[in-house]
Parts: structure tokens; C-alpha cells; sequence
């Protein structure tokens, strides 16, 4: 019936996305016509609710005034591992040579928790501005728990922050919050790592058939078959928040698990997940942390010894150390992320048919691997840090791979490993999806409506950015009639512009040229 409605949507779980909502007329469309992906999408402005016959009601109470949102904090977050640095504030120096050189990005804590929108202001050796409009409010916005970032130049910065009630910087505004900082590249000391004990960790052996314990699990113990079984590592650290497996013998493992129970093969709610272990000698080593993915203090670690088979005897082999270069990603696998099963081995220059079904690629690694960062650009745009086996693309539940939907076009992807030892070399390989693709990454932006009607218009650009875009108008003659910058939300692929010489030029061809961060594009317009 007629009125206003709101529709509230909770957050997901880590590698769950909402893509649209779907509103449909039963008698017009199937539940599955009106969920394709393939059907386009009514952009909608809005509706009119039809006014009701007044009726005498109440003086109402006097609303009180809006409270202006405020800034509580800012938080500096090394972007390629998603570990938080520190809190910045004035005079803040942060050492590139102690985060590996890694891209940075800034994150605000407001109050309240939730507000309208973010304006961030960078300024200094490199500037940048961004509205967000969603929690985490972050200065180059995120895909879920992974942070985009940007290369920080050495130098002195300028980070102003603007708080707002409303979305695209709207509403009430709250009072500014200017920190300047600097960015350093110095020799810095490593902090040691925690010496493992026994005391941080405790294990139980666990039947993952009736999820039942079997046995505690100490150094010098035998597992006497190692078909369909878990290892529970239980932290005596209160406030662990993920915890880290890396097991060594005949069979190697890397694992990070952000909810208790932390099981060595995972679990969903306590339910395990089955695992085998080859018969033999291994070295299994759990470290808790006080943030999920390994991120926070590093509270400590425990390594224990234990044997599988009846009789092994095998003494634990020397850890050989880990190779460097590229050999650290020894191949890339296609995999069907619907029945987890792998298509084929993709080389660089490949070619993949082109598929209704969700797809994700897997990195194949030497076993001191602990971490893979993806950054995958084409028509579809994804980077991910991968902290566990399945190195997987788009990420995994346990070893239940996930996936998307590859559109024809040219890709690159890239895989940059990270072991106990540092940061490998990154592997790059370029391929595409179906025989037409090597034209797709090239097709042009263009703007709509053109003619242009009013002094609004629509950037479509052909690759998925996120940000900021600067733009200029041109006459036909080369006068610069105007510039500006259009926001574009996160992952998607249109910047609306706000022409504010619209109504002084007169009618005639114009040109303009949006520059982004994945290329410069100029658009011919007409005003009639």
C-alpha cells in the first residue's frame, strides 16, 4: 500500500557480496527472470507518495536540532597486508623502510559510529580527495576487509578530514580535522618475533566425521591414522582474535582462522571440516593474534612435533630455505568455483572460453608461503591478500572456492607472495576471455545524454575505478570553458558531472577529457 518503506540490509561475512536489489511484479517476471544479472538495471530517482486526506492531529513535538557528526580518530593502515599501524596525529612519522615500501591508506573513526559521508583531503607530495559514504570511512576506499591504498612519496603531508550528516557531503557538517605528518625512508629495527613456548597453545585431535575429540596432541605424539581429522588449537590468550597454522612434513599447510573453534583444516559453527595428513614427521606451529587475518600484536606462538602412521620414525626433516623470485608461485589453476574442481593450467598469454559459470583462479606456491596479494584489472577489477591455502582470486569459505563471472575482455593478473622471510617477486600474466577479447579493454568512455539536455551528464568510463576523476571542458577552438572533479563510487564505472557553465555556452560541439587513474579519455558533446 501507498507510503515510504525502508529496506535495511546487514552486514555479510567476509566474501559475500550484495550486488542489487530486485523489485519485481509477480504476475510480470519469474524469480529468476527478474534476478538475471543479464537484465539491465532502472536507475531510479526516486517516487511520489500521494498526499492523504489531512486529518487533526496533535501539535508535534519540536524536533531537536541535529547533532553534528564528529571526527574521534584516524587510524594509518598499511594497505597490502591490512595491518593497522598506529593512530595518526600531528607530527606522526611513518617509516616506509619498516613497512616494506607498501601503499598506505587512512581510516576514520567517527562519532556517532555511523554518519552520512566522509570528505578526504590529501595534500602534500601527493594529493588525493575522495567522499565516503559508508563505514569504514578510509581515504581510497575498501572491498570488504581489503583496503585500497596509495604510494606515499617521501615528504611532508596535509590530511584534512570533514565530517558530514548526509551522504556525498550533505547535511549537517561537523567541524574539520586537519593532521599534518611525514612520510620517511629510513633504516629502521625489526621487532622481534614472540619466542614460541607451549604455554601460548594447547591441540586436540578432533574426528571430523562426529566432530568428537579424540585425544590431546603434544610434542612426540602419533596420530595413528590421518584420514578425516582436525587439529583444534586452543589459545590461552584472551583476547586472541585469528590464529595462524603452518604445518611442515609430507604434507604442508598454511592456514588463518578468525573464529573459535581454530581448526587446522577450518570449520563452519563447530562443525569440522576433514583433513589428512600423509604418514610421516611433521612441525606444526600456531600463532595467535590480536586481530583478525593476522593483523595487531603478535601475542605468541607454540611449535610442537608429532608423527603420523603407525611406526613413523622419520625424524623431522631441516626446514631448506625458501626460494626467491618468481619460484615462489609455481603455476596458476582455472578452477569451477561451483564444484571447486580445476578447468585448466593458465600461462601467460591464455585463453579462457567465455562462461556463464563463476570462475576464480588459484596460485600454486612453494609451502614457506604464507601470504598472496592479487590484483587482477580488466573488466573485472579485484585485489585481495590471501592469507591460507587455496591462495584463491576471489577468496574461499574452508576449501569451499569462490568466484565470479569473467565478461569478455583482456586481463592482467598479479601475484606477489609474501614468506616469513619478506616479500617475494611478483608474477604477472596477461590472458583473456573469449576470442574478441584483445579489442574489449579498449573501448572508449562516453557520456549520455548527448546531446547534452541540462547542465547534468553521465561519464561511462570503460574500466571500474574508484575515487576521484578530474575533468575539463573545451570549446571546438581550444578555450578551456571549465574543470572540476565527479565522484565515483567504489568499484564502479560512472562519474556524474555537474556542468556549472552549462547555461552560459552557447550551442556548439565541446569536448571533454576525463582524466582517471587508469587512463585519460576525451568525449565529444553537443549543446543544441
Amino acid at each position: 500500500s501507498a507510503g515510504v518503506y525502508d529496506i535495511l540490509v546487514s552486514g555479510r561475512s567476509n566474501g559475500h557480496w550484495i550486488d542489487r536489489l530486485v523489485l519485481y511484479k509477480e504476475g510480470s517476471y519469474t524469480a529468476a527472470q527478474a534476478q538475471s544479472l543479464a537484465r539491465a538495471e532502472t536507475r531510479c530517482s526516486g517516487s511520489t507518495v500521494p498526499t492523504p486526506t489531512p486529518t487533526p492531529t496533535p501539535e508535534p513535538t519540536p524536533t531537536p536540532p541535529a547533532v553534528a557528526p564528529s571526527i574521534a580518530s584516524v587510524q594509518y593502515i598499511n594497505s597490502d597486508t591490512e595491518n593497522v599501524l598506529g593512530n595518526l596525529t600531528n607530527g606522526t612519522q611513518i617509516n616506509l623502510s619498516s613497512i616494506n615500501n607498501s601503499e598506505l591508506t587512512f581510516r576514520a573513526t567517527t562519532n556517532p559510529t555511523i554518519i552520512g559521508s566522509v570528505r578526504f583531503q590529501l595534500t602534500g607530495p601527493r594529493n588525493f580527495t575522495k567522499i565516503d559514504n559508508g563505514a569504514p570511512y578510509s581515504l581510497v576506499g575498501e572491498n570488504g576487509s581489503n583496503y585500497y591504498g596509495l604510494a606515499l612519496p617521501v615528504g611532508n603531508y596535509s590530511l584534512k578530514l570533514s565530517p558530514y550528516s548526509g551522504s556525498n557531503a550533505s547535511g549537517t557538517k561537523g567541524n574539520d580535522v586537519t593532521i599534518t605528518f611525514s612520510v620517511v625512508n629510513g633504516t629502521s629495527t625489526p621487532t622481534p618475533t614472540p619466542t614460541p613456548t607451549s604455554s601460548n597453545f594447547s591441540f586436540v585431535l578432533v574426528n571430523s566425521t562426529t566432530n568428537q575429540d579424540i585425544s590431546s596432541l603434544t610434542t612426540g605424539g602419533n596420530i595413528t591414522n590421518g584420514n578425516n581429522i582436525n587439529i583444534r588449537a586452543v589459545s590461552s590468550f584472551s583476547n586472541t582474535a585469528s590464529v595462524y597454522f603452518v604445518v611442515q612434513g609430507p604434507t604442508s599447510r598454511t592456514f588463518t582462522e578468525n573464529v573459535a573453534p581454530y581448526a587446522l583444516f577450518g570449520d563452519i559453527n563447530g562443525n569440522y571440516s576433514a583433513g589428512s595428513l600423509a604418514n610421516g614427521s611433521y612441525s606444526l606451529t600456531t600463532t595467535a593474534y590480536t586481530g583478525s587475518n593476522r593483523t595487531g600484536t603478535n601475542l605468541g606462538s607454540t611449535t610442537i612435533n608429532f608423527t603420523v602412521g603407525t611406526g613413523a620414525s622419520t625424524p623431522t626433516p631441516t626446514p631448506t630455505p625458501p626460494p626467491t623470485g618468481s619460484s615462489l608461485i609455481t603455476s596458476f589453476q582455472l578452477y569451477n568455483a561451483n564444484t571447486d574442481q580445476p578447468i585448466s593450467t593458465l600461462s601467460n598469454g591464455g585463453q579462457i572460453a567465455p562462461s556463464s559459470t563463476p570462475l576464480t583462479i588459484v596460485a600454486n606456491t612453494a609451502s614457506s608461503v604464507s601470504l598472496v596479494r592479487f590484483q587482477l584489472t580488466g573488466p573485472v577489477n579485484e585485489t585481495r591478500n590471501e592469507g591460507s591455502a587455496p591462495f584463491s582470486l576471489f577468496g574461499d569459505i574452508g576449501v569451499d572456492l569462490l568466484g565470479k563471472i569473467l565478461p569478455v575482455g583482456s586481463y592482467t593478473l598479479r601475484a606477489t607472495p609474501t614468506t616469513s622471510s619478506g616479500t617475494g617477486a611478483t608474477v604477472t600474466i596477461n590472458f583473456t576471455v573469449g576470442t574478441s577479447a584483445t579489442t574489449s579493454a579498449k573501448v572508449a568512455a562516453f557520456a549520455y545524454p548527448n546531446p547534452i539536455e541540462d547542465s547534468k551528464l553521465s561519464v561511462k568510463l570503460p574500466q571500474k575505478e574508484y575515487g576521484t576523476v578530474n575533468y575539463s571542458l573545451k570549446s571546438s577552438s581550444g578555450v578551456e570553458v571549465e574543470t572540476g572533479q565527479a565522484q565515483v563510487i567504489a568499484s564502479d564505472d560512472q562519474a556524474d558531472v555537474n556542468l556549472s557553465s552549462f547555461d552560459r555556452i552557447v550551442p556548439g560541439v565541446y569536448y571533454l577529457t576525463v582524466h582517471s587513474l587508469n587512463g585519460t579519455y576525451t568525449i565529444p558533446i553537443i549543446k543544441k
